[in-house]
């Protein structure tokens, strides 16, 4: 005759002390999802839009105190904010907010695809705009942005700022969307 095992019935710490085992797990288990569903319960998903106008062909607006200012509103202090430009003529970028640079950044812009450009988009544009060249710039630039939010601030190194970036003014009606993923009271 065979005798059992460990894990058998009849054996110490066998088959009763496996399911003592498995009731303990089981019930950290849910006393952990308990605990993380209300972490997740807790979690705050809001949307703000930000509407701008821009008065020259391309323009590089800094937005960071208007973020910040809606930031402060939410009263989220950490999560994950996206602002996203709906625009295709129209991005958002983090880089450093100096004059020269900004400037910079412009004449590279308009030397890396000219306005005057022999573009196909231009023989029928959609809209009645000769924008092929805005369009063609937004290949190289982001419609969006993710900046992690501790402590209530934006987490941006000391030279960074937020910036719409015009391709294709000047226009009336611009906009970007923000939209935070986070926790707070």
């Amino acid at each position: 005759m065979r005798t059992p095992g460990p894990g058998v019935a009849g054996e110490a710490g066998g088959v009763g002390a496996c399911r003592g085992e498995i009731a303990a797990i089981t019930r950290r288990w849910i006393v952990t999802s308990r605990s993380f569903a209300r972490r997740l319960i807790a979690l705050k998903v809001l949307r703000h839009r930000i509407d701008l106008a821009t008065a020259e062909p391309i323009q590089i607006l800094d937005i960071t105190a208007r973020v910040r200012e809606w930031l402060a509103s939410t009263g989220i202090t950490d999560g994950l904010l996206t602002l996203i430009s709906p625009h295709t003529t129209a991005r958002v970028n983090v880089n450093e907010r100096e004059v020269q640079l900004q400037r910079d950044m412009i004449t590279y812009l308009k030397r890396l695809v000219p306005r005057d450009g022999d573009y196909l988009h231009n023989l029928a544009p959609v809209d009645d705009r000769d924008n092929a060249h805005a369009h063609l710039l937004g290949l190289f630039m982001n419609s969006s942005e993710t900046i992690p939010v501790a402590d209530g601030a934006l987490l941006l190194g000391g030279w960074q700022s937020i910036f719409f970036i015009e391709l294709d003014g000047p226009r009336e009606r611009r906009s970007i969307d923000l939209q935070i993923l986070g926790n707070g009271p």
